[in-house]
């Protein structure tokens, strides 16, 4: 339960969210997992000698758990523009490149 948390809820961002899902979907993966239909070393690991009823008890423990939306980092702020090049500059010597600079 690493992986997916306690809860279901992962903060792991390759990690999906499993709390309330489904529970007809749960025990459907696991039960996939069990029997090796689905591959994830882990996963297939776990649930290999599990039996029928503790996968139905993961599945309707999951399934009841809450959804809690994933803390996602903010994006660095995007760098400001340069600074346009003064008539007759070059726009190398300005910083930018993306626009020639009419000359008088």
């Amino acid at each position: 339960m690493r992986c997916h948390g306690p809860d279901g809820n992962s903060v792991q961002a390759d990690k999906p969210i499993i709390a309330g899902q489904l529970q007809s979907y749960l025990n459907l993966t696991l039960i996939e997992y069990h029997e090796g239909k689905r591959r994830h070393s882990m996963m297939n690991a776990m649930l290999s000698e599990a039996s029928l009823s503790e996968i139905q008890a993961l599945a309707a423990y999951f399934a009841q758990q809450v959804k809690t939306p994933r803390k996602v980092e903010e994006p660095p702020a995007a760098a400001a523009p340069a600074a346009p090049a003064a008539e007759g500059q070059s726009p190398a010597a300005a910083g930018t490149t993306d626009k020639p600079v009419a000359k008088p």
